[in-house]
């Protein structure tokens, strides 16, 4: 959900920069990085999921248990993701490249999403990397707030308890999945800048 709300919500910024739409949605990122995600949860769980009685409020069941936590999840990635690629495209907009297909008539959305997109892709890719990581520690309060029984709620209990066998183990296990992530990341990189990539004479 981050991803596709926040890559979606950068790309429009970017297009429309300086405009009304561009203001709004900003400003709309501004306000879902500076709301905590367990403050989020609670609005959620109060305005949507007992107004309405759609979600539920507390526990999966269902898949459709999942909106809620995904959603005060998603929202701070979202909102990080859709700053720094409206960033990263205005940067590689001001390029010659670019104005060179401009120039030669190419269709807009066709420079915007493969010459400019493409081209900005090493920073968003990046923070998409750390937000991946930083999910895992950070839907530990999310899980425990809708009652999901993930490895978040279980090291809080696991804490409680003073169970520090478990609470080894599932740290060891978070710093793995964010070794593994960083490492995609960082081959990443190679696969969508050939700049990027060692020469053999490296």
């Amino acid at each position: 959900m981050a991803l596709i709300v926040g890559l979606t919500t950068g790309i429009l910024a970017a297009v429309y920069h300086d405009r009304p739409l561009d203001r709004i949605l900003m400003s709309l990122s501004a306000l879902g990085i500076s709301a905590p995600s367990f403050w989020v949860a609670i609005i959620l769980q109060i305005y949507v999921g007992l107004r309405f009685d759609i979600f539920p409020v507390s526990g999966v069941k269902s898949p459709i248990g999942y909106v809620l936590p995904s959603a005060a999840l998603g929202v701070r990635y979202a909102a990080s993701i859709a700053r720094i690629t409206r960033s990263s495209m205005l940067e590689v907009t001001g390029q010659d490249f670019v104005k060179t297909a401009y120039a030669k008539g190419l269709y807009s959305w066709r420079i915007i999403l493969i010459h400019i997109f493409q081209n900005a892709l090493v920073p968003i890719i990046t923070v998409i990397g750390t937000d991946i990581g930083a999910l895992l520690t950070g839907s530990m309060i999310t899980e425990n707030v809708f009652n999901i029984p993930g490895i978040g709620k279980l090291l809080i209990d696991a804490i409680h308890r003073r169970d520090i066998p478990l609470v080894q183990g599932g740290v060891i296990y978070v710093a793995a999945i964010c070794v593994l992530i960083y490492f995609i990341v960082d081959i990443l990189y190679a696969v969508i800048n050939p700049n990027i990539r060692l020469t053999k004479g490296e």
